[in-house]
């Protein structure tokens, strides 16, 4: 045990938070350094603070952002219960069911539903909490993490929400107590956080730990109690035997990062070499699954398909599930040329559930269009423009193109206009090569 400063830890809880963060590490990776922590700003929450007084839609358009799920996906139902009955007395003591979260397949596509007590509207700490709550259960059954519910799991969602960087969110809106009175009844509610103040100070230290952040500016929104406990969690982390700190694979974060920044810049052969370093360093299998993924699709805009495609089968080997290689080793099969492999790895990509559909249905509009098949193009085309989650890299480029063959250049020149306003370099060169001709 621990004890410093009016800061404590059993080495019970200790070794707890240490294996969850292990095993959610296993999953997502080591956080990166760079990693911001999310606040309810302006920043993270755009369509929120959009609205004078909390607007559901927004706030829920706002948390599919942050945690990067389609928002068709996601519906949202508003329920009244005795809490909002006039003139019922009722004292709110925590575990309510302010806000629950189903889960229904159908097919291979995961949908949830939020069910929001109409009540909880008025109390906008423990809506935002909850809420965040919920997405953080629906981004560990994305990535296939099953937890059941119960004082435990809640505490490692609590814990899986530090890990994401949703521990400041969490913490803000812990608690919450107040009452009401409309001259007859008195309400009152209390909602008191379920993990204990040492525990989430020791949660909180060891992801800034896992960051080399130990001074983060994040700190100031916490207490100054919990603030000062964060502090001396830090020291003793410092000075432990920590089985989860690797030089070697903060170094290999640190380089991801700067291999997006490259990749945003549309700079494919730095990115291509800075990712190159990674492999060499890292020796986290899911981190190699996602950097020889981006290898290969940095090839892809280089329009090499042939060298993408090695780097493609490498993630395929670690994980043939992983929805992204599946469906660019698709494309490139398609663009090389071999229609039938890239319709394979296409109906695959669908299969795991964890790809971005849009782009599937663009590369199945490629595939159609490639085998003179315009009709079933045209209509993939709209499906990918229908489910557009993310902007889809080079699908008004490729639709332009289509437009072009079908014979429509009118059509065409309007998308290609919309592909340069995107300033992908395919489209610009495309572009020259008309605006030149003519």
């Amino acid at each position: 045990m621990f004890k410093k400063n009016n800061y404590w830890i059993s080495d019970d809880d200790k070794g707890w938070v240490q294996e969850c963060f292990k095993w959610l590490i296993q999953v997502y990776g080591y956080p990166h350094a760079q990693q911001k922590t999310v606040l309810f700003t302006n920043e993270f929450f755009p369509q929120t603070f959009s609205h004078r007084e909390i607007n559901i839609d927004a706030l829920i358009t706002d948390c599919c952002e942050l945690f990067k799920v389609e928002k068709t996906r996601i519906s949202v139902t508003i329920g009244e219960d005795i809490r909002d009955t006039i003139d019922t007395p009722l004292e709110i003591q925590g575990g309510t069911n302010d806000c629950e979260l189903l889960v229904e397949r159908t097919g291979e596509t995961v949908y949830y539903e939020l069910l929001i007590a109409k009540s909880l509207l008025k109390h906008t700490g423990q809506l935002l909490l909850l809420v965040d709550h919920n997405f953080i259960k629906i981004r560990l059954t994305e990535s296939k993490i099953e937890f059941e519910t119960g004082n435990e799991d809640d505490l490692f969602l609590f814990l899986a929400g530090i890990f994401l960087g949703h521990g400041v969110m969490l913490y803000r809106n812990l608690v919450e107590t107040g009452k009401s009175s409309d001259g007859f009844w008195e309400r009152k509610w209390r909602y008191v956080s379920i993990m204990p103040v040492p525990v989430m100070a020791y949660a909180l230290a060891l992801y800034s730990h896992l960051t080399e952040n130990y001074d983060p500016e994040w700190k100031t929104n916490l207490s100054v109690d919990l603030a000062n406990q964060f502090d001396n969690a830090i020291e003793y982390i410092k000075k432990d035997s920590n089985p989860l700190f690797n030089k070697q694979e903060l170094k290999s974060n640190s380089l991801v990062l700067e291999a997006q920044s490259r990749n945003d810049e549309n700079d494919f052969d730095q990115t291509i070499s800075i990712y190159q370093k990674v492999l060499f360093i890292t020796e986290d299998p899911y981190l190699k699954i996602t950097v020889n993924n981006n290898i290969g699709y940095a090839y892809l805009r280089k329009q090499q398909y042939d060298k993408s495609i090695p780097y493609f089968q490498k993630a395929l080997e670690i994980d043939p599930g992983f929805g992204y290689a599946n469906d660019n080793l698709g494309f490139a099969f398609i663009m090389s040329g071999d229609l039938e492999s890239g319709k394979f790895y296409l109906h695959t990509a669908l299969k795991t559930d964890n790809n971005d559909v849009g782009y599937s249905y663009r590369n199945f509009a490629l595939y159609h269009q490639k085998r003179k098949e315009y009709g079933q193009a045209e209509e993939y085309f709209q499906k990918a423009f229908n489910n557009i989650v993310l902007p889809i890299d080079l699908l008004e480029y490729f639709y332009a193109q289509f437009l072009f063959e079908v014979g429509e250049k009118e059509r065409g020149m309007e998308y290609l206009k919309k592909a340069v306003e995107k300033g992908e370099p395919e489209t610009i060169q495309l572009m020259n090569i008309i605006n030149n001709i003519e």
